[in-house]
């Protein structure tokens, strides 16, 4: 089956996180703690939508199941987002990451 969005409460963890890649790369919009957008490097309303507290998780998700032009510009964006992670643009990050700079 396939999901109508994909949520993403991660409050930790190492750089990008997969589980916003996975959903960017399934055409699945994304409502993702800001921890977990800020590791993707997404814009809260462009790239997916923002919740922290419970209240903003029940009115994010609330939002974005019941507007499906809100889902669709997500599903372009993320895509369009996830298409920027080129190796040219993300090995020289790494790098850094791993010289400690």
């Amino acid at each position: 089956g396939s999901a109508t969005i994909a949520v993403a409460p991660l409050r930790c963890g190492p750089g990008v996180p997969p589980k916003v890649l996975d959903a960017w790369a399934a055409g699945v919009p994304v409502v993702a703690s800001s921890f977990a957008a800020i590791g993707a490097g997404a814009e809260p309303e462009r790239d997916l939508l923002f919740a922290d507290t419970p209240q903003d998780w029940e009115t994010e998700v609330t939002r974005l199941l019941a507007d499906a032009a809100l889902r669709a510009r997500l599903v372009g964006a993320g895509r369009a987002r996830l298409a920027e992670l080129t190796p040219e643009r993300v090995y020289p990050l790494l790098r850094r990451l791993v010289a400690g700079e």
